[in-house]
C-alpha cells in the first residue's frame, strides 16, 4: 500500500494506491480538499474534470469519467465492476452510486454475508444529477439526462428526459428547440 500525491493547478490531494491498480489522470483536474481515492483497480479521469470536498472514490473495478465533468461535494462512488460516465456530466452534492450489492443468507437464525453481486453503471453524456440522489448497481442513464434531487435509481433510464422519484422514473422528455 503507497500514497501518491496528484498536483493540480491549485492544491495537492492525496490518493491511496493499492497494489495492481492504475490511474490516468487527463490533465488539469482539480481535486478538492478531503477527498479520498482508494484505488485497487483503475481510475480513468478526463480532461477537465473536477471533484469538490470530501469526495470519496473506491474502486476495485474499473472507473472512467469524461471530460468536462463536476462532481460535487460530498459524493461516493464505490465500485467492485465497472462504472462509466460521458463528458459533460455534473453531480450534485450527496450523490452515492454503487455498481454492488451486497448478498446474504440467513443461517440457525443469523444473518451471513456471503459476497457481492455486481452489474456495472453507465452514465451517459451531458446528464445532470440532483442532490442526493442514488444510482444502484446496473443502471444505464441515457445522455442529455436529467435525474431529480433525491431520486434512486433501480432502473435504466431514457436519454432526452427528466426523471425524479424512489423509484426513479421519467417524467417528461427533452425536447431540442429549434
Amino acid at each position: 500500500m503507497r500514497w501518491m500525491v496528484i498536483h493540480d493547478l491549485f492544491r495537492f490531494q492525496f490518493v491511496k494506491l493499492l497494489r495492481g491498480n492504475k490511474l490516468k489522470a487527463g490533465g488539469w483536474n482539480a481535486l478538492g480538499p478531503g477527498s479520498v481515492f482508494t484505488l485497487a483497480g483503475s481510475l480513468e479521469v478526463g480532461y477537465r474534470t473536477s471533484f469538490g470536498r470530501l469526495v470519496y472514490v473506491h474502486v476495485l473495478g474499473s472507473v472512467k469519467l469524461g471530460s468536462h465533468c463536476f462532481i460535487n461535494d460530498c459524493v461516493r462512488i464505490v465500485c467492485h465492476e465497472h462504472i462509466e460516465m460521458g463528458d459533460n456530466v455534473l453531480i450534485a452534492s450527496g450523490v452515492s452510486i454503487y455498481d454492488h450489492d451486497h448478498s446474504s443468507e440467513l443461517r440457525s437464525g443469523s444473518l451471513v454475508f456471503e459476497g457481492y453481486t455486481t452489474a456495472p453503471i453507465r452514465i451517459g453524456s451531458n446528464v445532470w444529477i440532483g442532490d442526493k440522489a442514488i444510482l444502484l448497481k446496473g443502471v444505464s442513464i441515457g445522455d442529455n439526462t436529467i435525474i431529480g434531487a433525491g431520486s434512486v435509481v433501480t432502473s435504466n433510464i431514457p436519454a432526452n428526459c427528466v426523471a425524479a422519484g424512489n423509484p426513479c422514473r421519467k417524467i417528461r422528455e427533452i425536447n431540442e428547440l429549434p
